[in-house]
């Protein structure tokens, strides 16, 4: 299978990065190698991926005359199942989404082109920040592997958000409010859920005692494993927020009858935060400093989380922003810890994790995913 194949050439890649040390030129052209048959992989499938039924049919459909109907949140009365009208909201797609895809149609483009587009500027722009940020490119790769599967060959609009706000840490770092307010405002222009990243400029920067991160998590937990009277007050005030946030609340209320909570996954997430907190406090690191930014980050991640946990769909879409810095955390991880057989066990621990979450992913998703389809077969 086409998927096993990537991972496996991957980590083999990774391997020789972090125990070898490929020759910096080869890594050049190796690591440009990656980047390009991905942009390729991602931008030139065709029936591949979750939801790409349903995107292709907003770029046949979506024309000038009814172009408001694509930006603005509005809704139609429908005759209900059980002889009753019902107001259903239709989902509206973020505005610069909408513009690019009116200006493709009206160039005559296939939609595999604007997919095409989406897959160089989501890919490139992760590529860039791995080059610039971790100290073992493949290995961050081989992590990402999870995210170009589900975030740009499902989400891609919520991909390329993603990958616009990996900067984000860097203008935290740099107290640049201007590129952290630049940067989420042209986040939120593909998926508006970039928005809730912004708390992150004023509590990132703060360095926190461990019993503060100990206390605050625990007291989030608890209130995430009592979260279901918040469910059933927002949905009786739902009608109080504006239309755009009210609908959503409806929506995901309405649908959603499970809690994410304490899982193998944000077990996961707990114990890579408290091993990456260990790791820069045992490193001589030059950056170290910022290394403890992209803690508090991922840390707020796992709060968000546990406080949204009760809307399933927004919790984990959310804690996306976050996730999304595992490629350089964890081989931050690998590099800090100086011992080669303290970097052997979590390379392989670390790589058998993510391995296991693209068998869960395929097992799920195998419908949408195979076979692998492109525009040559």
């Amino acid at each position: 299978m086409i998927y096993y194949i990537i991972w496996v050439i991957l980590f083999f890649l990774a391997f020789l990065d972090v125990f070898f040390k490929i020759p910096k030129r080869q890594k050049q052209y190796l690591l440009f190698t990656v980047f390009v048959f991905f942009v390729f992989f991602v931008g030139l499938r065709v029936d591949t991926g979750f939801d790409y039924e349903s995107w292709r049919d907003v770029y046949k459909n979506i024309n000038l005359t009814y172009f408001d109907r694509y930006i603005v949140y509005h809704g139609q009365w429908y005759y209900g199942p059980q002889n009753q009208y019902l107001f259903v909201y239709e989902t509206p797609v973020e505005p610069a989404y909408a513009i690019l895809n009116l200006v493709f149609k009206y160039l005559s483009f296939p939609f595999w082109f604007l997919l095409l587009l989406f897959a160089f500027a989501s890919i490139g722009i992760k590529y860039r920040f791995i080059k610039q940020y971790s100290p073992y490119a493949f290995f961050s790769f081989l992590i990402l592997f999870i995210y170009i599967l589900s975030g740009d060959m499902g989400q891609y609009r919520q991909a390329l958000a993603v990958s616009i706000l990996l900067f984000a840490a860097e203008a935290i770092y740099t107290n640049n409010l201007k590129k952290f307010s630049l940067l989420i405002l042209a986040a939120s222009f593909f998926h508006f859920s970039a928005l809730l990243f912004f708390p992150m400029y004023f509590i990132s920067r703060k360095n926190f005692s461990i019993w503060f991160y100990i206390i605050f998590l625990t007291l989030v937990i608890i209130f995430n494993i009592n979260s279901a009277f918040l469910k059933e007050f927002l949905y009786s005030k739902a009608s109080v927020f504006p239309l755009y946030i009210s609908a959503k609340l409806q929506f995901y209320l309405s649908r959603e009858n499970f809690t994410l909570g304490l899982s193998l996954t944000s077990l996961f997430r707990i114990a890579t935060l408290v091993i990456f907190g260990y790791s820069i406090r045992i490193s001589n690191s030059e950056s170290r400093q910022f290394q403890y930014v992209l803690f508090n980050i991922y840390f707020w991640g796992i709060i968000y989380f546990f406080i949204f946990g009760f809307l399933p769909q927004l919790g984990s879409r959310v804690t996306l922003y976050f996730k999304i810095y595992e490629i350089i955390i964890i081989p931050l991880i690998l590099y800090n810890f100086q011992l080669k057989f303290n970097k052997l066990v979590f390379f392989v621990l670390f790589s058998l994790y993510f391995l296991r979450s693209i068998i869960e992913f395929m097992a799920s998703w195998s419908a949408d995913y195979l076979p692998y389809r492109s525009i040559f077969f």
